[in-house]
């Protein structure tokens, strides 16, 4: 199985769990996350521009981009000590001036397109990912 089809599985278990294939709110992911990983591999849900704490082991956060409340889209950052923080956004964009500027200089999964362009299932695959990451590595990731 490739990182694409483990993504697409895992977002499919997440969606079943969670109850809903469409538009999550912070709090269903942060429920999500609180009862399938450990405190250490989840960090949580942060808007836009949070800083989020480094840590001296393997883990991820999902965060919005947009910096307050309000509709965005659900992106997730993968941190593995001794590694480049991986971002993932399941449309494949890169960071830069004009997209999420904040996100410049992370390394980014592959540049596929791991959501159709009219869902709203973002949330659930972010998840995913970080079922991704933490079940078959960094490495693994990369390719999703």
């Amino acid at each position: 199985m490739n990182a694409d089809q483990l993504l697409q599985g895992y977002a499919v278990q997440v969606a079943g769990e969670m109850g809903t294939n469409e538009t999550t709110s912070t709090s269903q992911l942060m429920e999500y996350g609180k009862r399938h990983f450990a405190p250490e591999q989840f960090l949580g849900v942060y808007p836009a521009g949070h800083k989020v704490p480094r840590t001296k082991h393997r883990c991820f956060y999902i965060h919005n981009t947009l910096a307050g409340s309000g509709d965005g889209h659900w992106l997730a950052t993968a941190r593995e000590p001794g590694r480049p923080d991986l971002g993932f956004d399941s449309f494949g964009r890169t960071p830069g001036p004009g997209w999420q500027p904040q996100l410049a200089g992370l390394r980014m999964t592959d540049s596929d397109l791991n959501q159709e362009l009219d869902s709203t299932r973002c949330g659930q695959i972010c998840l995913g990912f970080g079922h991704v990451f933490l079940n078959h590595g960094y490495d693994v990731a990369l390719q999703c």
